[in-house]
């Protein structure tokens, strides 16, 4: 019987590997859960993953997005969206929890917002991501850790070895080796060479 669930477990995260795959650019290295989703709304070229990437949450990328993962890198329970660009480098770990962004997604007027959920639920049609909507790349540098729950909020870099300590909210950019938390996230302290 355990053999029989190990095979029927083998098969099924086989099937949704496979089924994921369609919608990205990927080598055969890259493994996506039972947990993990694709939401394409381009051209397969629009998502690149690294080898040996990790998908265990959401990426969703609008078509005319770009959606870039390094070697390596480890995307758990998270979401995240690419309107414009988001690119994250190698051997990043974005824990459970986290959205990262490079738009609003929606516009500032309720009104507007009020007609394209009208206009969604009732026809069909799929929010406008772009007009009249602020969007700027968002970059995670290579070795960035993201802890639980953090949002990464449009336009921001994160660079190398960088820290994002769990329930921050980054609006602003986040400069090599530190470790900064809360909202919004603030310099906590350097990493010191020996502990890169």
């Amino acid at each position: 019987m355990i053999r029989l669930l190990s095979l029927l477990n083998f098969v099924a995260v086989w099937f949704h590997n496979s089924k994921a795959r369609r919608f990205v650019e990927c080598e055969e290295s890259v493994k996506f859960t039972r947990n993990a989703f694709v939401y394409n709304h381009g051209d397969k070229k629009n998502i690149k993953l690294g080898s040996h990437v990790l998908i265990d949450g959401i990426i969703e990328c609008y078509e005319k997005g770009e959606l870039i993962v390094g070697d390596f890198s480890y995307i758990g329970r998270a979401r995240v969206f690419a309107a414009h660009c988001v690119d994250i480098g190698k051997g990043v770990y974005i824990s459970d929890g986290v959205v990262v962004m490079d738009s609003d997604l929606h516009p500032i007027s309720g009104r507007k917002r009020y007609d394209d959920l009208v206009a969604w639920r009732r026809d069909g049609v799929f929010p406008d991501v772009y007009t009249d909507i602020i969007y700027k790349k968002t970059v995670l540098a290579d070795f960035v850790w993201v802890g639980a729950n953090v949002s990464i909020l449009k336009g921001v870099t994160i660079g190398e070895g960088a820290i994002i300590a769990a329930g921050s909210v980054v609006t602003k950019d986040v400069e090599a080796w530190t470790i900064v938390g809360g909202n919004p996230a603030k310099l906590i302290r350097e990493i010191p060479e020996h502990e890169r």
